[in-house]
């Protein structure tokens, strides 16, 4: 009997140790290395100033030509993000926390062309194993339209930033316009 009670503190020893070595990757933030369906789902909108409505780029890294934002004229707010004429630019984000796909309840945004004849917006997704899922879509004329970005996910990674762009080919005097770019967790 003494024998397999020692086997048993053993193995519980082990286990003690295996629980020791998850908590520690934890506390390390190496979230990369944690299985996506081992992130807790959180609540709410995850983006930060999504729909730019703070009424300036808080939240946004913003790379390559300025752009302004409109007022008034937003796809579900009063604030929008405009690219206007000149070379490309984009904005990005990172997550606070890495979200999985499983925690995702809506994951859009909403984009306008004003007079470009080949207009671009394309989306780069970066998961936290830091690869990444890229949506080119051929932008309408003169309509908000809603890119459901959750359609184009793997559903076995998270999602760790977002970065959107717009871009023109053709045309004189165009602007691209993007709002309401948001990831709402369902935790």
């Amino acid at each position: 009997m003494a024998v397999q009670w020692k086997k048993k503190a053993s193995q519980r020893t082990q286990m003690g140790k295996a629980s020791q070595a998850y908590k520690s990757l934890i506390g390390t933030k190496s979230l990369a290395l944690i299985p996506s369906e081992a992130l807790p789902c959180p609540t709410g909108e995850q983006i930060v100033n999504g729909g730019f409505e703070t009424g300036d780029f808080t939240g946004w890294t913003v790379t390559g030509t300025p752009a302004v934002l409109c007022d008034g004229g937003g796809a579900l707010g009063t604030v929008c993000y405009v690219y206007d004429e000149g070379a490309p630019f984009s904005v990005e984000q990172e997550l606070a926390t890495p979200v999985s796909y499983a925690c995702i309840q809506t994951f859009r945004l909403f984009y306008l062309n004003y007079g470009c004849n080949f207009p671009s917006v394309e989306v780069i997704i970066t998961y936290s194993d830091d690869t990444t899922t890229t949506i080119n879509i051929l932008a309408s004329h003169y309509d908000w339209t809603e890119l459901n970005i959750k359609d184009y996910l793997e559903p076995t990674k998270a999602v760790k930033k977002i970065q959107v762009s717009f871009a023109c080919s053709g045309g004189v005097l165009w602007q691209g316009c993007l709002d309401e770019i948001s990831l709402v967790g369902n935790g």
